[in-house]
């Protein structure tokens, strides 16, 4: 649960470097509103795991105790009287197990989701970045050639 705490807290922290990188990048709009929905997405889904994480603990631990309090209850059944109806500790430890393990395989399920959400994010962001240098080299381009051209430019246009 503390991995998630952290995960939302990363990724509320790079929404705001995101915000603040924005001037620095000279990205456009689109682009820029783009990769932040994309976070925000992320930023959601995590919250909404470490949600659903949260209440599939709560049940765990609910039937955990209710499991508790079963054995506990069938073991004084056994002890005044031996007759086979009820659950044995064998039984019951089964349940559980079989419990946590749909419980485990839910939380592998949500953490590959939200890994692959993330890959997706990655990608987002290294196609920006190629953009932005491809859009620094133009300007570069663009700066020399206005060098080159602008001091004849006035040259050629000024009053004799």
């Amino acid at each position: 649960m503390e991995s998630f705490q952290c995960l939302c807290g990363t990724l509320v922290e790079v929404i705001e470097e995101h915000r603040s990188a924005k001037e620095l990048l000279l990205i456009s709009d689109h682009l820029f509103l783009r990769v932040e929905k994309n976070l925000q997405t992320i930023l959601s889904w995590g919250i909404s795991v470490k949600d659903q994480l949260e209440s599939r603990l709560r049940m765990i631990e609910t039937c955990l105790s209710t499991v508790i309090i079963m054995t506990a209850a069938c073991l004084r059944t056994e002890r005044q009287s031996s007759t086979n109806n009820s659950l044995t500790v064998g039984q019951l430890s089964t349940i559980t197990s079989l419990k946590n393990d749909r419980a485990v395989s839910k939380n592998t399920d949500y953490m590959a989701r939200l890994a692959e959400y993330s890959r997706e994010e990655n990608i987002s962001m290294g196609n920006m970045a190629r953009a932005a240098k491809l859009d620094s080299e133009a300007m570069k381009t663009i700066a020399i050639m206005t060098m080159l051209y602008l001091p004849a430019t006035f040259t050629a246009v000024s009053p004799r």
